[in-house]
């Protein structure tokens, strides 16, 4: 990958620069708008790639008189307003990019008539993702590798010694973790062939959560059947919240079985939903963090409204079965609250009666809920009685829209109430695959480490 440490270099000094001999095409349309001619990109200050193309010629339905429509406002940007750019280098190599949003650089119609001569357009755009592939020796027909840069230094195990944090593994996936000259991180993984595309996304959504940030490389590089493909993603800027982690870096142990507990997954919801979109758990939880990881960002209320309805989430999707004891213990509550009120008197009491019989209609069809569910964990010691009604105390007035901090007395007794959720939630989202190794307890005061997750 020499190639790959040369253009992250570029990228990651702000200098790449690259000229293109090519076309942008319209996309998603029969006859689309072609021009042809010279690419010139160009990284700018912020960490983006412009692009300012050079128009030479054009087929399909353009006039020049009217140039390109602009899309609507108020409406998602469709398809046919983007290009597709492709193009030559200097040395014979194709570099592609998708769904660019152009615009054509003209003098202003205030300036006077204008006569516009052929070639005269230029396109400028913003280009999302930029592209390329060659072939390499590197041909390993059962193994697949792929290398990353992330911006900044990335908290790791051993980040502060010289040498890289490794987990190797000559038949299931290894990795490493190093820092750049650049100040940067290098992160390369390899696994089988086979589902490779699949477990690159798990490992790199796992090591987001492990590192308390959703990450986003600048550049990559991988290598699949003998082929090595090439791209840059621009840094997009976000704001970051102050890292929660779940298991501290200097438990390295921790981390290398996290991913791999993360990576041999393929839980499934529980067997008992009527309904599974079948998405895989790393997905599912991912999602679940990412929303929390946002919302967090924002203010610790908008986070405590997340964190709260993941929590059902997951407790609905994998921990159903948890609560099969309790389901028929409340079963046989409801038969005996049903043969009692048989006994009362209708002519008197059939509000009441009519109430309290819709309402065991109403928990039977909805069985089990979150609240039992939850109840369940607690008879088999995977959380504790304080998460279940922290989660309370927080989701009835986050699903009615009350103000979850009422005044500064309120601060103390709320902060308490949102790091036993969160613990919740990172406990169901850990025993969700399977992982019982070291980690932060978020639900005592001083976070200590448990050595081990489940109690």
């Amino acid at each position: 990958m020499d190639r790959f440490q040369t253009i992250a270099a570029d990228v990651d000094a702000g200098q790449f620069r690259l000229l293109l001999k090519g076309e942008l095409r319209q996309c998603a349309v029969e006859d689309p708008i072609v021009f042809q001619g010279v690419a010139h990109i160009d990284q700018n200050a912020q960490g983006g790639l412009a692009l300012r193309f050079v128009c030479e010629a054009v087929t399909g339905p353009f006039d020049a008189d009217d140039g390109l429509p602009e899309p609507p406002q108020g409406k998602a940007i469709a398809e046919h307003f983007h290009f597709d750019l492709s193009g030559i280098n200097s040395d014979a190599r194709l570099w592609t990019a998708e769904r660019i949003l152009v615009r054509l650089d003209r003098p202003s119609k205030d300036w006077g008539p204008l006569s516009k001569p052929d070639g005269f357009d230029v396109a400028l755009g913003q280009i999302p993702k930029l592209a390329t592939q060659h072939s390499t020796d590197i041909d390993e027909t059962n193994r697949s590798h792929v290398a990353w840069i992330i911006k900044g230094e990335l908290q790791s195990p051993r980040q502060w010694q010289p040498k890289a944090w490794t987990h190797e593994d000559r038949e299931g996936p290894a990795w490493s973790i190093d820092h750049t000259k650049q100040g940067n991180t290098e992160i390369r993984f390899h696994a089988a062939a086979d589902g490779f595309e699949a477990a690159t996304r798990h490992f790199f959504r796992a090591l987001s959560i492990l590192t308390a940030q959703p990450l986003q490389h600048v550049c990559s590089a991988t290598i699949i059947d003998g082929v090595e493909r090439f791209s840059i993603t621009p840094q997009r800027r976000h704001h970051e919240p102050k890292a929660i982690l779940w298991i501290p870096p200097k438990f390295a142990d921790g981390w290398d079985t996290l991913l791999v507990k993360w990576l041999e997954s393929n839980r499934l919801a529980d067997p008992q939903k009527e309904k599974s979109d079948g998405r895989a758990v790393q997905d599912v939880i991912y999602h679940y963090w990412y929303r929390l990881y946002k919302a967090y960002a924002v203010d610790i209320e908008n986070g405590a409204q997340v964190v709260t309805s993941s929590i059902e989430g997951m407790a609905k999707r994998y921990f159903s079965h948890v609560a099969a004891a309790l389901l028929t213990e409340r079963e046989q509550e409801f038969t005996a609250t049903q043969a009692a009120l048989e006994q009362l008197d209708r002519k008197k009491h059939a509000r009441t009666i009519n109430i309290l019989k819709g309402k065991i209609d109403n928990e039977r069809r909805n069985r089990p809920d979150v609240g039992l569910l939850l109840d369940g964990l607690c008879h088999t010691k995977h959380i504790t009685e304080q998460m279940v009604a922290a989660w309370g105390n927080l989701r009835n007035d986050a699903a009615h829209g009350d103000h979850l901090v009422k005044g500064s007395d309120d601060i103390q007794q709320f902060e308490r109430d949102f790091f036993q959720c969160f613990e919740l939630f990172k406990r169901l989202c850990l025993f969700a695959i399977g992982y019982d190794g070291p980690a932060q307890d978020f639900s005592v005061e001083g976070w200590p480490v448990l050595r081990n997750t489940i109690r």
